[in-house]
């Protein structure tokens, strides 16, 4: 069953982003990053993304293989909001054509990623986590360019900062990958 992903909990105006990946070679991401994705079969075959990088890099590799090509990696931040999906275990099929090349974060080939980080998962920040955790979070999700970075970065405090003052604010619970990634990314630009 193919559905759109609606979370009463969200406001209409927030987003449902989280990050996913896509294994492939360096040619064809390449053409992802011009083109956008296509799937190959239609509507009718999909596009697939996943959420551990460790599934999406066995994808890549073996299409590398085959295609004689350099195994990569694409980073996306999906709005589930926004797309037609079926999720089975960690891997998502997007019932789409198309997606555009906007959801692409980073694409990177598979050597210059440390083996350790596509083993590791990425886990969930809360409201109250920690500067450590933020720090793991931050250095799982690939944003530090394979710079280690400690709990006391700068960026990291100012994300812990905004976490506490959204816990301030009344928010609790889980929060949701693309509003850590979007801030996140604010803080490391204004850091760096």
């Amino acid at each position: 069953m193919f559905r759109r992903k609606r979370n009463n909990n969200h406001e209409a105006n927030e987003s449902q982003a989280i990050i996913l990946w896509h294994g492939t070679t360096m040619s064809r991401a390449q053409s992802i990053l011009r083109k956008g994705f296509r799937a190959s079969g239609g509507k009718s075959y999909g596009i697939f993304l996943t959420q551990r990088p460790r599934t999406a890099f066995g994808y890549a590799e073996s299409r590398a293989r085959r295609e004689k090509d350099e195994p990569a990696l694409i980073m996306c931040m999906m709005d589930l909001g926004k797309y037609k999906y079926r999720c089975s275990g960690n891997v998502y099929n997007f019932k789409h054509d198309r997606i555009s090349s906007e959801v692409v974060l980073r694409i990177s080939d598979t050597a210059q990623i440390p083996q350790q980080d596509l083993f590791n998962p990425i886990m969930t920040l809360s409201f109250h986590s920690s500067c450590a955790a933020i720090a793991y979070w931050i250095n799982s999700s690939g944003l530090s360019n394979g710079n280690h970075i400690v709990a006391d970065h700068p960026a990291v405090i100012a994300v812990k900062q905004w976490l506490v003052s959204q816990a301030n604010a009344g928010k609790s619970g889980v929060v949701p990958d693309g509003e850590v990634l979007r801030i996140a990314v604010d803080f490391f630009s204004t850091f760096s």
